[in-house]
């Protein structure tokens, strides 16, 4: 799992090392004729963005493999309801024994490259075995979503059928769409752990006052008059953030505290040292 990721890692490198160097090609720098494109440029440019996101994607669910797989595939346990034992199996027999059988059967036939043979079927396992592993993730998502959708907008007379099902989608992609393009204002606190917390949080509790407000230029651009698109929410509405939907609050000691950790984390994690 460790070495696909590690080629995973070199071809999305190679795939933007060339996205860069055809800019200069394209507008014409390297060309004794000066032979200038420039719809490839502006399409080369647009397309940046959405290779770094996508190549940034890959390789978080590759790590993500990686260790789920070093953990003994428990996510793959989680959602298709395998044992422990059945998933070690079939581990063992997608990283070990197809291969094994191939180069064997490559032997046995007498072919001049069973080693390069045995390659392309472990890679292909490897690649098979991700291929589940990022469908579970996708699963895994779409079922919490529509979990929580089920949870804030119930059905009254309970219906299973496809428009209950097209509502979920639609919800959903309205959430994150109004999520994504709405404006949001951050309230930083400083509190005791001894104080009770408010039922509806520091930010609507005109006893406790934030140290720190910071608003973007995007969301100052919402609130202008003249963006007739957005509505200016009075009392604002809380964005929760992912660990406060779980209820984790991850503790920082001496043991565990690293300064790529505090550096590279998600700042809208809470966090107690």
């Amino acid at each position: 799992s460790i070495l696909l990721v590690g080629y995973f890692f070199v071809l999305c490198f190679q795939i933007i090392l060339f996205l860069f160097l055809n800019l200069p090609v394209e507008s014409g720098a390297t060309s004794l004729t000066n032979e200038r494109r420039p719809m490839m440029v502006v399409g080369i440019i647009f397309s940046i963005p959405i290779f770094l996101f996508g190549m940034a994607s890959l390789m978080a669910i590759g790590t993500a493999f990686a260790g789920d797989a070093w953990r003994g595939g428990v996510l793959m346990k989680s959602v298709f309801g395998w044992s422990s034992i059945l998933t070690e199996c079939l581990y063992f027999t997608f990283y070990l024994v197809i291969p094994a059988l191939v180069f064997a059967f490559a032997l046995m036939i007498g072919v001049n490259n069973p080693w390069e043979i045995c390659v392309y079927s472990w890679v292909a396992c490897v690649v098979l075995a991700f291929c589940s592993f990022g469908l579970a993730v996708v699963w895994r998502e779409i079922k919490t979503c529509f979990d929580l959708i089920d949870v804030y907008y119930p059905s009254d007379d309970e219906d299973r059928t496809w428009k209950r099902f097209l509502f979920k989608i639609e919800r959903a992609i309205f959430l994150t769409q109004n999520k994504k393009y709405a404006g949001h204002e951050d309230k930083r606190f400083l509190v005791s752990g001894d104080d009770q917390p408010p039922e509806n949080g520091y930010s609507f509790d005109p006893d406790f006052k934030p140290l720190q407000v910071k608003r973007g230029p995007y969301s100052r651009l919402t609130s202008l008059a003249c963006c007739k698109m957005y509505d200016n929410l009075d009392p604002h509405i809380r964005l929760y953030t992912t660990d406060e939907i779980r209820d984790v609050l991850p503790f920082i000691t001496k043991y565990n505290w690293s300064l790529e950790a505090m550096c590279c984390r998600n700042h809208n994690s809470r966090t107690i040292s």
